[in-house]
């Protein structure tokens, strides 16, 4: 009996030694995921910051470029500012490619699913990138399959993202010759359609033991390449992953001095198409026509102020300006505008707040006011929290003059008819009433 008794108490205690182990285990666990956890908010958190940052300042360049190419210029200043623009959007683009490929990794990019014409989207890139084709006096063309169905389902973003890549290398890698892009049907049914999606160049063309390591991250050609053409050797890395996102499949032929072909197949849900009423079309020309407007913008960086009050001025609005969300609200209560351009990351009261704000006592009118976000704030979710705060649409700084004008002259059509608001805006917008001291309303800004 001694003996069973003493057998147990060790057994006794190498279980409690054991369960202190196991909780010492556990205890590092959670302490290890508590850490990387804190690690990966930590890094989102500088990754927003640098692009916001870094987003700010290049508004202000970009922006200003923009209003310089609508200047009297010698022959050697329009090339000046060409190199300039295009210097600026290379660094954008490789800014751009960062916050994409951090986000595929950390599996926090989605998808949208939103009705869009493929057909639209291929004639705006190919007249956009057309000027670099013909700096190298390149040819740049499309062929698009007249059975292309007119509206798809799919994230436009992410497609024209596939594509600018695949042309922009084309073009880079291109010294003479032409550059082909190619929309065609593989299969179609009523309700989905597969495509293939294609850039087709006469460049200098790819060794075939090279072709397997080009969709891999950081990786280009050799070399030689980076040193000649530069690169990141990001962009194809991020472009099969947006295309196996997107349930597709990617590749690439080539004949080394004879050219390559990059392609991707992608298949899409058929959007329902109805004709046009009368109503969208008065929009569509608005959209395309002469703007006319009194416009508030909120907005805190001088720059930036400029920059938008010029672009503004020069499309024919009225423009305001307010520093802040405090005096936004100051401005919109004493005034009638027809559109705010809001910025969110201002001092006092930021575009959130002032959007919440200002959607609380707008229930008691009858007419809702467009709002639209102007922000650096463009990482995943930023749109959604502009959505979510009241704010009828988004534009991600640096902001482009042509986009700019596109989405003032849809919303300014849609004001123009007076907008129904919302049945329950607390709802909506999730927040409490919120009391401001209201200082006097801004005076005009000089946009000429």
């Amino acid at each position: 009996l001694r003996q069973a008794s003493e057998e147990s108490e060790s057994l006794n205690l190498e279980l409690i030694a054991e369960n202190d182990r196991r909780k010492a285990t556990e205890s590092e666990l959670v302490l290890a995921r508590d850490a990387a956890e804190a690690a990966s908010r930590a890094k989102d958190e500088f990754l927003a910051n640098m692009s916001h940052e870094i987003r700010t300042p290049m508004n202000g360049i970009l922006g200003t470029l923009q209003l310089l190419q609508d200047t009297k210029m010698d022959a050697a200043q329009i090339d000046y500012v060409k190199i300039a623009y295009s210097s600026a959007e290379g660094l954008l683009s490789i800014l751009n490619d960062i916050l994409d490929f951090s986000k595929i990794a950390a599996r926090k990019l989605v998808l949208e699913d939103i009705p869009f014409s493929l057909r639209a989207l291929v004639d705006e890139l190919v007249t956009l990138l057309s000027s670099q084709a013909q700096a190298k006096n390149i040819v740049l063309l499309a062929e698009i399959d007249p059975h292309l169905p007119e509206m798809l389902i799919g994230d436009p973003t992410r497609v024209r993202q596939v594509l600018t890549n695949f042309i922009t290398n084309a073009i880079k890698f291109t010294e003479q010759g032409e550059v082909r892009v190619g929309v065609r049907c593989v299969s179609a049914f009523a309700s989905r359609v597969m495509l293939r999606l294609e850039v087709r160049d006469t460049g200098i063309g790819i060794p075939e033991e090279k072709q397997q390591d080009l969709f891999q991250s950081f990786t280009q050609g050799d070399g030689s390449t980076t040193r000649k053409y530069g690169g990141t050797g990001l962009g194809l890395a991020i472009v099969r992953q947006l295309v196996l996102m997107m349930g597709g499949k990617i590749g690439v032929e080539s004949d080394p001095g004879h050219g390559s072909v990059f392609w991707c197949e992608l298949d899409f849900p058929v959007a329902a198409m109805g004709r046009l009423d009368e109503e969208q079309k008065t929009e569509a020309v608005q959209a395309e026509g002469a703007l006319q407007g009194h416009i508030l913008l909120v907005e805190d960086n001088k720059v930036n102020q400029m920059v938008a009050a010029k672009m503004l001025g020069g499309m024919g609005l009225t423009v305001d300006l307010a520093e802040n969300g405090e005096k936004a609200l100051a401005a919109l209560a004493g005034k009638h505008y027809d559109l705010v351009l809001m910025d969110c990351q201002m001092p006092v009261l930021d575009g959130y707040q002032a959007t919440r704000a200002f959607r609380l006592q707008e229930v008691k009118g009858e007419r809702r006011l467009p709002i639209i976000a102007m922000t650096a704030n463009a990482m995943q979710g930023d749109r959604e929290k502009c959505l979510e705060a009241g704010m009828d649409d988004y534009l991600a700084k640096p902001v482009k003059k042509e986009l700019l004008r596109k989405l003032l002259g849809q919303w300014l059509a849609v004001s123009s008819k007076s907008l129904s608001l919302p049945p329950n805006p607390c709802y909506r917008f999730g927040t409490e009433p919120v009391v401001f001291s209201f200082f006097e309303a801004p005076k005009p800004f000089d946009s000429t």
